[in-house]
């Protein structure tokens, strides 16, 4: 299967599935797999001011990464500046919001080894996209973001990602993938569907047989998953997932108790009420998010953009796109964003695709 992205026709958006004949195992941190001078300053990119909000972290991630790669397509110097945060409110370091979590020095080092990309689109687009979200993944060297036990570089090769969402993403559960061929438009009363376990597995079957995966790495924020994960486990499939409590990260589907929704409004003792402990959150899902990058292979919904932060974190590791395969959409569907529920890419290309 040819893989590039011209205007994001003719490859990911007809595909759902991605087998390459090898995987590409580097272990490259994204300034070593991406080494250039550093850019020389000329102005301040405008696309510095990045604002965090209470969207969830998957997509504050995306967004800081479109960010950057914009300011490294200029050929512009990136400065983080302190961005308000929901989730860092009740931490010591509020003010500094996102960079709370993230080391500014490390960040803005990486973010300069950036170089730009021809005027072509394609494969360097998605690349440089993926090398700018690699850039920005540098949290702090205070915070401990706990693996399971038992995980190696030995195991990452044999391991296959695999992220289950549930929460404020379950609307309605689905036995079976979709595996929608083409974009559509959502119909009145659409509602957002989650997959059984089962399902998953199903798709990520050929992928296993193919690459004789041994390891899934199971990222999840519903127990009932993790104890269905638990029963499932074998000699020649064994799961791996953190040990955390997930109670907090369950919701009626109402959309005003969204995770997001909930961390939005705890303040102080509100917090407590609430059953959130947003720094806590957001730890275990960078946890998470580096568990899932550390596989070779990945299984996930397009529609999240979590799933998307751990594909390209992924891609960033070989400068090629790992083995995948979607349950729900092609991964330059985005139904229902702009105006009239038209179709908008996800993707940051910068001449190629926009981020929605």
């Amino acid at each position: 299967m040819a893989f590039g992205y011209p205007a994001c026709k003719n490859s990911l958006e007809d595909a759902l599935t991605y087998m390459p004949d090898e995987l590409a195992l580097a272990s490259q941190t994204s300034s070593e797999a991406h080494a250039r001078k550093p850019v020389p300053a000329k102005k301040k990119c405008t696309a510095a001011t990045f604002r965090a909000s209470k969207y969830p972290l998957g997509k504050n991630v995306m967004r800081l990464a479109a960010a950057v790669q914009q300011c490294a397509q200029k050929g512009t110097p990136w400065t983080p500046a302190p961005a308000a945060w929901a989730w860092a409110r009740n931490t010591k370091c509020a003010s500094e919001g996102w960079w709370c979590f993230f080391d500014k020095k490390k960040v803005a080092a990486s973010v300069a080894l950036i170089g730009k990309v021809g005027n072509g689109g394609g494969d360097a687009y998605m690349v440089q996209y993926a090398k700018s979200l690699a850039a920005t993944f540098q949290p702090h060297e205070g915070m401990v973001l706990p693996m399971p036990a038992g995980i190696s570089e030995e195991t990452d090769a044999k391991a296959i990602g695999i992220h289950v969402r549930r929460g404020d993403a379950c609307q309605k559960m689905l036995t079976k993938p979709e595996t929608l061929r083409r974009c559509a438009r959502r119909p009145p009363g659409w509602k957002r569907p989650c997959y059984a376990l089962a399902a998953y597995l199903d798709v990520a079957k050929p992928l296993i047989e193919k690459y004789g995966m041994t390891h899934v790495y199971l990222a999840t924020d519903s127990q009932q998953v993790v104890q269905e994960a638990q029963a499932m486990s074998s000699e020649t499939l064994r799961f791996h997932y953190l040990d955390i409590d997930r109670s907090s990260y369950e919701t009626d589907g109402s959309p005003k108790n969204f995770i997001e929704e909930r961390v939005s409004r705890s303040r102080g003792s509100a917090q407590a009420a609430s059953g959130v402990n947003a720094s806590q959150m957001v730890v275990e899902a960078l946890s998470e998010l580096s568990l899932l990058s550390r596989a070779s292979a990945f299984v996930g919904t397009s529609r999240s953009q979590y799933t998307r932060a751990a594909f390209l974190l992924q891609y960033a590791r070989s400068s090629r796109p790992p083995a995948f395969s979607n349950l729900d959409e092609p991964w330059c569907c985005r139904q229902g964003a702009g105006k009239g529920g038209g179709h908008r890419a996800f993707l940051a290309f910068t001449s190629a695709c926009v981020l929605a």
